[in-house]
Parts: structure tokens; sequence; C-alpha cells
């Protein structure tokens, strides 16, 4: 399996299907690129006009919070669809963030290259 399949494999695990669409919680993400929790929401808080609209991220009622957890959290937390995940390729300071950008990039410009 290549590393595209395997990273894809890695996320597709932690995919919920919430107001109709497919999304991540912040947790699952900060654990996948490696960033403590508290460090991943201080980043989106200083980049919030990126994560503007339901269509990149919203934050969970509590009914959607049990829906697909058990037991009480001190904070909802927000959850990510996969343009807010791109987005944060783009933010986040980590290896593996930082490659992801590369290859969404990589990949973006081979597709719409005018040169």
């Amino acid at each position: 399996m290549g590393e595209k399949e395997e990273l894809y494999k890695k996320v597709v695990e932690k995919v919920y299907i919430l107001r109709d669409q497919e999304v991540m919680l912040d947790e699952d993400l900060a654990g996948f690129f490696g960033v403590k929790i508290g460090d991943f929401r201080r980043t989106v808080t200083r980049n919030r006009r990126r994560f503007d609209g339901e269509d990149i991220m919203f934050r969970l009622t509590e009914s959607e919070y049990q829906k697909i957890h058990q037991g009480k959290t001190k904070y909802l937390p927000y959850v990510f669809t996969e343009l807010g995940l791109t987005l944060l390729t783009s933010v986040l300071n980590s290896p593996l963030a930082i490659k992801l950008h590369k290859m969404i990039i990589r990949d973006v410009v081979s597709k719409v290259r005018m040169f």
C-alpha cells in the first residue's frame, strides 16, 4: 500500500456524517497531525477567517456530540469538512501538515498548469 493510501485509510476511520457532510473531530485531526489539541485550537482561532462557513468547519451541538461520543465534554468540539482539512494543512506547523499541504498544492498545480 502506498503512502497516500495509508494516510487515506487513517483519515477515513475517523470520519462521521453530520449535517449531511463528512466531517472529522478537532481532537482526531490534532492527533492525526501530531499536534496538541490546545495548540490545534489556538491555531484555528488565530486563523478563524480561513474557516468561515459550515462547509469548512462548525461546532457540534450537544446532541450531535452524543451521537458520536458517549459521555460529557467540557468544550463541544469543532468538526472539519474535507475543505477544512485542506485548509488546516496550510496553517498547522507539523511535519505531516506541511507534507500534505505540499502534496495538495502539487496535485492542484499539475491539474491547472498554465505554463
